[in-house]
């Protein structure tokens, strides 16, 4: 079985938020059984930083977070979560 990641989000994915701290910017994603995931991302140089990159790169962060662990649950019990 091939796992798409897009797939895989739009199926156990509920929310998403973002928060940002300075440089730092966090990405919290809740799945649809109240799991949460939390991606990070952060700007050596203030100067440079870009808010909409930022919340990009700590969304993807999240996500493979989110894939390995979905494929992990997957390959060792076979079930795929339809919801």
């Amino acid at each position: 079985m091939a796992i798409n990641r897009d797939e895989i989000l739009e199926e156990v994915m509920e929310t998403v938020e973002f928060l940002t701290r300075g440089v730092l910017t966090l990405c919290v994603l809740k799945t649809k059984n109240d799991y949460y995931i939390v991606g990070q991302s952060a700007c050596v140089n203030p100067k440079d930083y870009d808010q909409e990159l930022g919340e990009s790169l700590a969304f993807d962060h999240a996500a493979k977070q989110l894939i390995e662990k979905y494929s992990f649950y997957v390959s060792q019990t076979g079930v795929v979560d339809e919801h």
